[in-house]
């Protein structure tokens, strides 16, 4: 029996909702089984939760109850007030199958009074991300309709609605939501559960059982990819698949010691290994062989112990990420900017002489010495 709760929040709780966020998670944790979606709706600028929403599968209302009256957030006064409706998953997927996730959309959240025309859901499978009916109480009736949508803009999920037969429409700014999971990779390689939204992805092969981490690598195949690739998408936990991992930018990708895929990214691909011959000044290498290289490069040998190199800090190209005050920073012309799971947050001076405790492995380094068009986040700029 699938549920519909949609909790809106009291104006100016964001503080309290901050401080129940992890009870919020442990509590959602339990449910995690019977999920289809969830996720805040957001304000215009999508900065400030304005309520939680959540698609759930429960044996009966009086389970639904619970779930929306016990959770930390109504308890510590969050929630303004609480909707409950009886719903049905007509996509028969949950949110974390949705096939597009392209990085140039938003998602809303829509309800309404009303059913869409004949033809809806096939016409639209591919964006929604949710969808189904508001049911009555016994379920026997179709009073209204729940769905979760990926379009440029508003003004885009206004056309969609506004060509169907509906009333009463609340569009909401929406997003995914959830405990971060474990697939976010860090300049020294860690792999860790922060809320990160990642500008490339990339593997090492397949590190997890069910939706755990178990290992850190599993062999010295170490690549980054674009999100997209002819189409593909690939869902997250697969038995017996690689692990998808994400990465803020492509220096912190390097650091971590992955290199570029050479399928999805075939020229980069060879733009790094063209570089890699000409300013190591050795035959044009094979993937293996950078590998290998790289492998060795990156952690200490028989651990996952990460390595270090003292390099001198002149001639350390833009996109070197190094441990500065053991915090890592990436090089950026006269200046370093500091990462932290935050995100890039403060400058300082390079030094100008002296050696620096370089993480990113000294062939990438050659790489971008060599011209590499190494991608760097703005807002490390």
């Amino acid at each position: 029996m699938e549920f519909f709760v949609y909790c809106r929040d009291v104006p100016g709780s964001a503080e309290q909702r901050d401080r129940s966020i992890e009870a919020h998670w442990s509590f959602m944790d339990a449910y995690a089984d019977g999920m289809v979606a969830r996720g805040p709706t957001m304000d215009a600028g999508r900065v400030h939760a304005t309520g939680s929403v959540h698609l759930v599968d429960l044996p009966d209302a009086a389970a639904a109850r619970v779930f929306a009256y016990e959770e930390p957030n109504y308890r510590a006064g969050v929630y303004r007030d609480v909707t409950i409706r009886r719903w049905r998953n007509e996509l028969g997927r949950t949110m974390w199958e949705f096939p597009n996730r392209r990085r140039d959309q938003q998602r809303f959240l829509v309800v309404a009074d009303g059913r869409p025309g004949d033809g809806f859901l096939d016409a639209n499978r591919d964006r929604l991300i949710a969808y189904g009916p508001l049911l009555s109480d016994d379920g026997a009736e179709e009073t209204g309709t729940v769905l979760a949508v990926e379009t440029p803009d508003r003004a885009a999920v206004e056309a969609l609605v506004g060509a169907e037969p509906l009333t009463r429409v609340e569009i909401h700014e929406w997003q995914f939501g959830g405990r971060p999971a474990r697939n976010r990779v860090t300049p020294l390689g860690d792999i860790v559960a922060i809320p990160m939204r990642g500008a490339w992805g990339g593997n090492r092969g397949i590190l997890h059982s069910g939706r755990e981490i178990v290992r850190f690598h599993a062999s010295d195949l170490w690549i980054t990819c674009v999100l997209e690739f002819r189409g593909r998408w690939f869902q997250q936990w697969r038995p017996n698949r690689f692990t998808w991992l994400y990465f803020q930018d492509e220096a912190m990708s390097f650091a971590a010691g992955h290199r570029p895929c050479a399928e999805c990214r075939r020229a980069d691909y060879r733009a790094y290994r063209d570089r890699w011959a000409d300013e190591l000044r050795v035959a044009v290498p094979s993937a293996k062989d950078m590998n290998r290289r790289l492998h060795g490069e990156r952690i200490v040998r028989g651990t996952h112990r990460r390595r270090t190199h003292e390099l001198p800090w002149d001639g350390l190209p833009d996109g070197t990420f190094v441990l500065h005050d053991d915090a890592p920073a990436v090089v950026l012309g006269d200046h370093l900017t500091r990462w932290t799971h935050e995100g890039y947050a403060g400058r300082s001076r390079r030094p100008a002489a002296g050696t620096a405790r370089v993480v990113t492995p000294p062939a990438t380094v050659a790489v971008l010495r060599a011209g590499y068009p190494v991608q760097i986040d703005e807002s490390a700029r």
